[in-house]
């Protein structure tokens, strides 16, 4: 008589468990309606290949990396000048890296007044008669703890390839 006794020990304390795994588990939150779905317009197919990439790594593999102008906050931009005769040759000035040059409309740049005595522009004009005369008036004008001075006005008549100093040397 004693093992249905210990079987029936062994049932008692398993029936609880097994009672309390039956049960469902209560509900928490209310039960969300399903959202209403919009009627959809068909997609269009998705392309079974990639496009065609703009450059192939051999096209750009062999170019030489270059410094284009300063990454600093002296690079702030300080002027832009565009003639209206030939807009695709941009001058931008900057507070303490120069004066730059594109002639293709900013794929290229070169930096054009690295033998003046300064690098900080504070204004850039081509004058409306001729787009080879370009002004540049060095010394940034925006007051701040990173300014840096400028030594007068320079003057270029072919484009900015060449600069002579004009006046105003004792400047700010």
């Amino acid at each position: 008589m004693r093992p249905p006794l210990r079987s029936l020990f062994v049932f008692s304390l398993f029936l609880p468990v097994a009672t309390l795994c039956a049960q469902e588990p209560e509900q928490t939150e209310a039960p969300q309606r399903p959202e209403r779905q919009e009627p959809q317009e068909p997609r269009a197919p998705r392309p079974s290949a990639l496009p065609d990439p703009v450059f192939r790594l051999d096209q750009v593999n062999g170019l030489p990396w270059r410094n284009l102008g300063p990454a600093n906050p002296m690079g702030r931009m300080t002027d832009i000048a565009v003639p209206s005769q030939r807009q695709s040759t941009w001058f931008v000035g900057t507070a303490g890296g120069g004066l730059f040059r594109t002639t293709n409309a900013g794929t290229t740049w070169t930096s054009v007044f690295d033998h003046a005595g300064t690098v900080s522009i504070g204004d850039v004009a081509v004058a409306p008669s001729n787009p080879d005369v370009v002004w540049v008036g060095t010394g940034e004008e925006n007051a701040r703890n990173s300014v840096q001075w400028g030594d007068g006005v320079y003057k270029s008549t072919d484009g900015g390839t060449t600069w002579t100093h004009v006046g105003l040397r004792e400047t700010f």
